[in-house]
């Protein structure tokens, strides 16, 4: 092991992933990036998985094994995973995740390049979508037009090995009007000085914390560094927070998204030119009637109900202006010729309609050597 390598803390939030906990903590010791610490919090799993995780911190002294009295949540487990890290540097790799073993190694590389504010930065990657086997079907990436992230499929991607690089605050600047992410947690290391000055997750949310954490570190104005090729895999499966909230049938991402167009300080928004009307416009718009449209489509009537309830439980003003919440209602009492019409509003692109008029962040472009 190298000691010029800078430590880093793996943060592996644990809870019932029997079936993917393993590849997911060899993942991680496979890493070439060897001074690192495996960081694993069970959260009161009722299956297998501390047992798999005990053998692994029985044979590597890199892996610190933590078990919780109780079950503390998701965002209180992701929290106390991230307040139990030593390194320099942070990245949080969850019980069902995968990782290319050279991905925390060039991040790294990226985070100590001549030029970049250690002590604040954050370094992402582009990430595969993968099947519940492990089998990729597509890259969350960069949006080419912007700097949040953006689903592409997998024939269609081209990981050029570039990187892109602008300040958190202009990145923030374009993704919260949108209500979207720059970067998936997954694939993000980012320094313990920045994870520390926002002062941890914040709990409460239903099911993405990560967000909101991605969005306080952004507020920081960090170096942010982006670089164009998948290193780590997000493994969508039933049990994951999207499956979950499937099986729940609540929307709770619509819930998570509520809080922000009044979680944000009236500092922070005019110091990044946004407007809370900006944020509860696309609230109400794309998570609350875009998504009852796409439940519609779908034939789930009960996910695209509540979706409409919860836009009019919270701005119904705003929600009645728009033409698609009586769109989505007319489809709800229509039954199957409703779940058509949204089918039909779908493949023409009409639902799909993005808000416009934001700044794209400055940017600059970084050497492909920079990743090497």
């Amino acid at each position: 092991m190298s000691l010029a390598q800078p430590l880093v803390s793996v943060c592996m939030p644990l809870y019932n992933t029997e079936r993917y906990v393993g590849d997911a903590i060899d993942g991680v010791l496979r890493q070439t990036h060897r001074n690192l610490e495996l960081i694993i919090c069970d959260n009161g799993s009722s299956d297998r998985s501390l047992e798999i995780a005990e053998r692994y911190a029985r044979e590597d002294p890199r892996v610190r094994l933590v078990r919780n009295r109780r079950n503390i949540g998701y965002a209180g487990n992701l929290h106390k995973a991230l307040s139990l890290a030593q390194g320099e540097f942070l990245i949080v790799h969850c019980a069902d995740d995968l990782s290319d073993p050279e991905g925390i190694a060039q991040l790294v590389t990226l985070a100590t390049s001549p030029g970049v504010d250690r002590e604040n930065v954050m370094v992402l990657s582009d990430s595969y979508v993968t099947d519940g086997a492990g089998v990729p079907t597509g890259v969350h990436g960069q949006r080419a037009e912007g700097f949040d992230t953006a689903y592409e499929p997998l024939e269609s991607y081209v990981g050029s090995g570039s990187v892109r690089r602008c300040k958190g605050r202009d990145a923030l600047a374009y993704a919260l009007p949108r209500l979207t992410i720059v970067g998936w947690l997954g694939a993000s290391l980012f320094s313990r000085k920045l994870f520390e000055s926002i002062e941890g997750v914040y709990n409460g949310l239903l099911y993405s914390p990560d967000l909101q954490m991605n969005y306080h570190l952004l507020s920081r104005d960090p170096d942010v560094l982006w670089v164009r090729r998948p290193l780590f895999s997000w493994r969508l499966h039933e049990g994951g927070q999207i499956g979950q909230a499937r099986a729940d049938a609540v929307p709770k991402a619509a819930w998570d998204g509520y809080s922000y167009t009044f979680h944000f300080p009236r500092e922070l928004l005019d110091a990044i030119g946004v407007t809370r009307e900006q944020i509860i416009a696309t609230f109400v718009d794309s998570l609350c009637l875009r998504k009852a449209l796409a439940e519609l489509g779908a034939g789930n009537l009960l996910f695209a109900f509540r979706h409409v309830c919860l836009g009019l439980a919270t701005y119904p003003t705003v929600t009645l202006r728009n033409a698609k919440a009586w769109v989505a209602m007319v489809g709800i009492l229509l039954g199957p010729f409703g779940v058509f019409l949204a089918r039909r509003g779908y493949s023409l692109g009409i639902w799909r309609r993005r808000l416009t008029g934001f700044a794209p962040p400055r940017e600059e472009a970084i050497p492909h050597s920079a990743t090497t």
